[in-house]
């Protein structure tokens, strides 16, 4: 296995070069870690500490294995992880590489901090990699996440997700932060994507592996026309599904698409099949005692498909007061350009 990292540099294949020359006429050096006898970084983690802390921007190409470490990303400027495929990296189907972590809030830390990769700061990519907490192989609590992102600028493309209570930090405490999900496969059971942020899932597997709760979003104010940046989750184009491994437990009705965290939660299913796993009212609460007022909730709702769909549980559906369908001139307004405005990004 070896993990390659280089600035500014296009590649062909993992360790062949091309001939590249930017417009200062200067090709950067490239360096090279592998984890055989001859290989200079054998973790992800030293790779990382060769990189400077600075706004140049760098890329780590990561070869076939399972590194398991803890990993932060801190740096100023773009970085960006390629993981190395069976194939075509259009698929996550194909991955070949995991960054894989085993630790739950029970050891006395926070949730984010119990994740294999934490990423805080800006402009963060990822390809074509695996990111698991083994504890969700357990299908029990307490929480362990296996990705927290508390940026701006993030996306994530044929990756692969995988925990069982709070897989998925999507959220940003100081600000509102955008990130892109695309082609990712996300498995979890309780609240397994969680958080405040500005997040767009494009063609994603959302994959339940007990009975729970798809998102818990935390948007944090009632009125944010205004802002540049909204807060809000958007399943677009996506598949809700069972995953193949439930721990024997059938969980048909028995997952909703999301409670909210917050009085002002939003999220957004369209043009997405939803299978039977969905309750028939479609959504859940959260604890009574911390939120009581779900006036200001918007769980929304256009051209879904499937049994767990509005269309095949309208009834039910319409007894819940905190969601409704869309019409088509509303759903256009969470478009992928609509929502996000700039996308040159992802």
């Amino acid at each position: 296995m070896y993990i390659h990292i280089h600035r500014n540099t296009m590649f062909a294949r993992f360790g062949i070069l091309l001939t590249i020359i930017n417009i200062a006429l200067q090709v950067e050096s490239v360096s090279i870690v592998s984890v055989s006898p001859s290989g200079t970084h054998k973790t992800i983690a030293s790779a990382l500490a060769t990189i400077p802390n600075d706004s140049s921007a760098w890329e780590v190409d990561i070869a076939p294995g399972t590194y398991v470490e803890q990993i932060s990303i801190t740096r100023a400027g773009p970085i960006t992880f390629r993981g190395q495929t069976n194939g075509t990296p259009s698929s996550y189907l194909d991955n070949l590489v995991t960054l894989a972590w085993n630790q739950t809030t029970a050891s006395g830390v926070s949730d984010e901090a119990t994740s294999a990769l934490m990423v805080n700061t800006a402009q963060f990519k990822a390809y074509n990699i695996n990111f698991k907490q083994l504890w969700g192989s357990k299908f029990a609590g307490p929480q362990a996440v296996a990705v927290s992102i508390n940026a701006d600028k993030v996306g994530f493309y044929q990756s692969y997700f995988f925990g069982y209570q709070d897989t998925l930090f999507a959220g940003v405490h100081s600000t509102i932060g955008r990130q892109y999900f695309k082609g990712c496969y996300i498995v979890g059971a309780v609240d397994y994507i969680f958080g405040s942020a500005s997040a767009y899932f494009d063609s994603c597997t959302i994959a339940s592996n007990g009975p729970g709760h798809l998102t818990a979003q935390k948007r944090t104010k009632s009125n944010d026309s205004s802002d540049a940046i909204k807060s809000g989750y958007i399943f677009n184009n996506c598949r809700v599904v069972a995953d193949s491994n439930t721990n024997g437990v059938n969980l048909k009705a028995k997952v909703d698409l999301g409670r909210p965290w917050s009085p002002y939660a939003r999220v957004v299913y369209m043009n997405t099949y939803m299978s039977d796993i969905i309750t028939p009212a479609g959504w859940g609460s959260w604890y009574s005692v911390t939120l009581g007022d779900y006036s200001n909730v918007q769980y929304y709702e256009y051209n879904n498909t499937g049994p767990g769909s509005w269309s095949q549980n309208a009834a039910a559906r319409a007894s819940v007061n905190y969601t409704r369908q869309l019409t088509a001139s509303e759903a256009s307004a969470y478009s992928l350009k609509t929502w996000f405005g700039d996308v040159s990004w992802i």
